[in-house]
């Protein structure tokens, strides 16, 4: 979402972040990391995050720098360090971030007027109640996926539940704290404001048409369609994929050569060995990421999906891809195959922008996907489609002149 803020001024921008991936610095170049280390810990735990992390971390005691684990691992073995580990595991899902002399510092030099958040982690949610109170702030929350009333994770046993309910009362604090509070779609912002009584302001990516051409269809000497598939496939999104490569798989045997390329594959959340073994799904090479944003993408559609699985799906019921306006902006036709009752699956159905596929069948499946790659007059139908969608709903220019005019009402009722 950091399209929402590109281009602010960047003394008036700063984050504290935790995720292990590098931000975009031409964004904010003003950051501060978080990581597990920093958590306020038992000195015996601490050797478990550097063998985790790889880090050198510094013994709060003599304040000397030791390689972690391999020390540690001298003084423990079998069954206590099972039990430490065992400990450590359970210890961090209750540990919150304090706010270090040096954290203190940097929040005070940076002197906020209002923190932004889609909170979502606990560690983030404590983390941000926290510097709220410390500081005198006021929270704009940002909900992006609907994990306030349903986890994507498994529970946890006692502990697990003991998590989700500390985070969720402390979330529903802030939601009733705050002045302005932003949903990531329409269809969020009047479930939650139907589910909490308050009115939620609907904003999702936004993208720069000027940076973002329009792709160049490939020659039709070009003889297999090419899917590019974007964006991360946990959550139950590999099933589907699984699904439309046995589809595509049948469509090879009546002589439709295709293929499926994912891009910006995430560390994590890879694809599963299984679908890469064959030719029909590939990973990307380097120099295909790099035309990705390009007008030579080397692609005849984009694929989007999302899950069956209605424990997943109640966690994404009213989401909206952020990739869906970058997709779109590219011109190209989509193809997307996912539940109907799934928000970015109504999104595109709504604005007539894909081709999109509602029913777990692979007889239906097959079908649309043949009418899709044979049909060229509807894919270029969509992709144009799809680009006016993008330039009427994401152009960066408006979106983001109304994102800030809603954080500015958050600062004037304070």
């Amino acid at each position: 979402m950091g399209n929402l803020f590109r281009g602010w001024p960047a003394d008036k921008l700063a984050q504290i972040f935790i995720d292990d991936s590098e931000p975009d610095r031409a964004v904010c170049a003003n950051s501060f990391h978080l990581g597990l280390e920093d958590l306020p810990m038992p000195i015996c735990l601490r050797p478990f995050i550097a063998r985790h992390k790889g880090i050198v971390i510094k013994s709060r005691a003599a304040g000397e720098t030791t390689a972690g684990y391999s020390a540690f691992a001298g003084r423990l073995r079998g069954m206590v360090r099972t039990f430490a580990k065992r400990c450590f595991s359970s210890y961090a899902k209750l540990a919150s971030f304090a706010i270090s002399p040096s954290l203190d510092s940097w929040i005070t030099a940076f002197a906020p007027e209002l923190i932004y958040s889609n909170l979502e982690s606990p560690y983030v949610i404590s983390l941000v109640t926290r510097v709220s109170r410390k500081y005198g702030l006021n929270v704009a929350p940002h909900f992006m996926d609907d994990w306030i009333a349903a986890s994507s994770r498994r529970e946890d046993g006692i502990l697990g539940r003991y998590v989700r309910w500390r985070a969720r009362k402390q979330s529903l604090t802030i939601l009733t704290k705050a002045k302005v509070r932003l949903a990531i779609g329409e269809k969020m912002a009047l479930e939650y404001k139907r589910r909490y009584g308050y009115t939620f302001h609907p904003f999702m990516n936004c993208v720069d048409l000027d940076a973002r051409p329009v792709v160049k269809v490939r020659a039709d000497t070009q003889k297999c369609f090419r899917f590019g598939c974007v964006g991360a496939l946990h959550l139950g999104r590999a099933d589907s994929l699984r699904q439309i490569g046995f589809a595509l798989g049948n469509l090879r045997k009546e002589g439709m050569d295709t293929e499926i390329v994912i891009y910006q594959n995430q560390k994590g959340r890879g694809v599963p060995r299984d679908l890469l073994s064959g030719t029909l799904i590939r990973l990307s090479s380097v120099e295909e990421d790099q035309l990705l944003g390009g007008e030579t993408a080397q692609l005849d559609a984009f694929l989007h999906l999302d899950t069956f699985d209605p424990n997943q799906a109640a966690y994404f019921i009213y989401s909206l891809s952020a990739k869906i306006p970058w997709c779109l902006a590219a011109g190209l036709p989509v193809f997307a195959y996912g539940p109907p009752n799934i928000a970015s699956i109504r999104y595109l159905t709504d604005q007539h922008c894909a081709l999109v596929i509602t029913e777990q069948s692979p007889e239906v499946l097959g079908s649309g996907l043949r009418r899709f790659i044979q049909d060229k007059d509807l894919r270029a139908q969509l992709g144009h489609k799809a680009r006016n969608v993008a330039a009427m709903h994401h152009d960066s220019s408006a979106v983001k002149e109304r994102f800030r005019c809603a954080l500015d009402n958050a600062l004037l009722a304070s």
